[in-house]
């Protein structure tokens, strides 16, 4: 879904194809070679804001324990914040941009 542009993109993929009765299989065998955030540059803004924005859109489609899902984020968060790996200006602006709807690239 272009919604989400960057992050958890793949996991939505998942969540989508386990709606439509499609089995996910997982091969412990496989190697996969990633640079870590390549595209946004590792705990940086974009990659803050991204992370959170498209979480909450993850919990607002799919949760099961909606509650639960969005309170353990903010946990999440907060902890975050906390040891200085989040700052919250960024985290505001996902949270706002996902309030309001905003989907896609900021």
């Amino acid at each position: 879904e272009e919604d989400f542009f960057l992050y958890s993109e793949d996991t939505e993929y998942c969540c989508r194809a386990r709606q439509n009765h499609w089995k996910i299989i997982w091969n412990s065998d496989a190697k996969i070679w990633h640079k870590i955030s390549a595209s946004t540059g590792e705990n940086s803004p974009a990659q803050q804001y991204y992370l959170l924005r498209n979480n909450l859109y993850l919990i607002q489609k799919y949760g099961t324990n909606k509650k639960y899902a969005y309170l353990y984020r903010a946990w999440r968060c907060l902890k975050e914040m906390i040891k200085g790996d989040s700052h919250l200006h960024n985290l505001w602006k996902a949270y706002r941009d996902f309030s309001r709807g905003k989907t896609g690239k900021m």
